[in-house]
């Protein structure tokens, strides 16, 4: 009779047991991101601004680096889909690549941690 009783709760362990390893697979297959997502987020977060030209559509943003000057500033470049601009850490407009311009050539702009492109 003893040995029954321990054989349920043996058993019933087990079951609790294989319950929780289920959800806790389930949360983590919920909370992946792609690299792209989480860099995104990443510039966001580090870059509020950056949000409202996410979100622009008609001149959706293709990719995203942020840039070092030697003198230690962050700027951000941005590729839009029509253009490509500079952006200060604030987040005003610092220079616009043209056809015979680079913004980072002139600048002499080392790359930072954060960037972004379009999947």
């Amino acid at each position: 009779m003893k040995s029954n009783f321990i054989i349920s709760l043996i058993i019933l362990a087990f079951f609790s047991f294989c319950q929780l390893g289920f959800s806790q697979e389930t949360v983590k297959e919920t909370a992946f991101k792609t690299e792209a997502e989480l860099d995104k987020q990443e510039l966001i977060d580090a870059y509020s601004w950056m949000k409202t030209h996410f979100e622009d559509t008609a001149n959706p943003v293709v990719a995203v680096k942020e840039m070092q000057a030697e003198g230690g500033a962050n700027f951000i470049f941005v590729e839009f889909k029509d253009s490509k601009i500079m952006f200060d850490s604030d987040g005003k407009r610092y220079c616009v690549d043209s056809k015979d311009f680079s913004c980072m050539e002139f600048y002499k702009l080392n790359e930072g941690s954060l960037s972004w492109a379009r999947s």
